[in-house]
């Protein structure tokens, strides 16, 4: 498989390169150091995997996936981050994002959700997966509630409310 590492901290990109061409299943193709760098070169290089941080120096990760996937919506993009944030896993998978993976995580991990993403399977830890469910679970009961509460209106009050 064809990698793109995207982080702006050099040292970590080259450690993270360096092991992953180690592997005989995978070639990084291109290593940069900011969004606008990820673009260009997934659009020049069409690589099946970037490995994207979110903190870039000229725009975030995020944006540089939506104008990805945008232009090129075969590319499986993994955010790799040290962010724990459920707002954005949440904002990184609603732009496309295929995975999110914490920068804490065990290299022989990380190697397992490439070639799970690779094999057309999600990119998350099992911690995140279930912050997403909880999610989906959390606005399937405002939605049932809502539900129930316009279930309590009387006739003529539901034609005013859609008026």
């Amino acid at each position: 498989m064809k990698i793109i590492v995207v982080d702006d901290h050099n040292l970590l990109r080259e450690g993270l390169v360096n092991m992953l061409n180690q592997q005989p299943d995978i070639e990084v193709v291109a290593d940069v150091g900011s969004g606008q760098q990820a673009v260009e070169k997934a659009l020049a290089l069409m690589p099946d995997i970037i490995l994207m941080d979110i903190m870039l120096p000229d725009f975030d990760g995020i944006e540089a996936a939506r104008r990805i996937l945008y232009r090129q919506p075969e590319i499986k993009i993994v955010v790799l981050t040290v962010h724990d944030s459920n707002d954005l896993l949440f904002l990184a998978l609603a732009n496309g994002v295929k995975g999110f993976l914490l920068k804490n995580t065990p290299f022989s991990k990380l190697l397992a959700s490439l070639r799970a993403l690779d094999r057309g399977e999600a990119a998350i830890s099992r911690l995140m997966f279930c912050r997403v469910i909880d999610e989906f679970s959390r606005i399937s009961k405002q939605r049932s509630d809502h539900s129930n509460k316009l279930n309590m209106l009387t006739s003529r009050e539901r034609d005013i409310l859609s008026l």
